[in-house]
């Protein structure tokens, strides 16, 4: 029997059968479409929406970011982090945060200083599972406020490196 343990126990999950979605993937349905990236409805400033805080400072940092992989600059590299942390809440909905050690990036980000209790929140919801392995949490009760949460560690980040420019010059 395919399954899953979490917190010492099992979870079964049940054969594909026509008709349930197995995955959140849709990729399918929007191969093809353009997506408009607007700024949240109550939300001044987003980097999602092009108009961050340091939106300016974030479009520079994204052009030293490399095409793959870490970057051997450190306050590049966090900027790569928080980018790509920011893009999996915005886009994915943190769907790709859920299961055992997949939420070891916010985990190091809170190690290093940075506070994410909401986006915690989003990902335990999405690790919510009933006996039968059907997905019963609820995303949009958190995802909002993840959704504030990424923009403001997106401002840390930018602030930190920001302040460790001005220190090294």
């Amino acid at each position: 029997m395919k399954g899953f343990t979490k917190n010492g126990k099992f979870h079964p999950i049940s054969d594909y059968k026509k008709g349930t979605r197995k995955s959140r993937d849709q990729s399918a349905k929007t191969q093809g479409v353009k997506v408009e990236r607007k700024a949240r409805e109550g939300a001044e400033q987003s980097y999602w929406g092009e108009n961050g805080k340091y939106q300016k400072e974030a479009d520079v940092l994204q052009k030293l970011v490399p095409a793959e992989g870490e970057s051997p600059d450190r306050s590049i590299d966090l900027f790569r982090r928080a980018s790509n942390l920011y893009y999996e809440i915005f886009n994915n909905g943190g769907d790709n945060l859920e299961g055992d050690n997949q939420d070891i990036e916010v985990r190091r980000f809170e190690s290093e200083g940075f506070d994410l209790p909401i986006t915690n929140l989003l990902i335990e919801q999405l690790n919510e599972y009933d006996d039968e392995g059907e997905f019963v949490g609820d995303r949009d009760k958190y995802f909002e406020g993840a959704q504030d949460e990424m923009d403001r560690l997106m401002d840390q980040v930018i602030e930190q490196i920001m302040e460790s420019r001005k220190h090294a010059t």
